[in-house]
């Protein structure tokens, strides 16, 4: 997959988002008092809010390039199909017209045939 290095990177920033939770947490629990570790908190609720709209705007971003790359490819390919499905007629043209000269010679030699 081409989005390993952007996929490790959004594990480890949220590794570390849940990291800050988890300090502020355990933080609270030992001294009970939320003034010293609000800002704790309050910090991993903001960095996981810009991180969330960070990460909807690069997935957004990655998956219309995946689609205009899908779309590029369809319409690159079409010419192809056309000039394959072409040059097919072209080679039933020609059998049919061997077919049609058998088939002409075929009656010249049943017409000499007596019957």
């Amino acid at each position: 997959m081409e989005n390993k290095r952007i996929k490790l990177f959004f594990t480890a920033i949220w590794v570390a988002i849940i990291l800050i939770f988890i300090i502020g947490i355990v933080g609270y629990i030992v001294t009970g008092n939320t003034a010293e570790l609000g800002p704790w908190l309050y910090g991993a609720s903001f960095v996981t809010i810009q991180f969330v709209i960070i990460s909807l705007i690069i997935y957004i971003v990655i998956k219309a390039k995946e689609w205009v790359e899908n779309y590029l490819n369809a319409i690159t390919e079409k010419p192809n199909e056309i000039s394959d499905l072409r040059e097919s007629i072209t080679q039933m043209r020609m059998s049919i017209d061997v077919i049609g000269k058998k088939v002409d010679n075929i009656e010249k030699i049943l017409e000499n045939v007596p019957e």
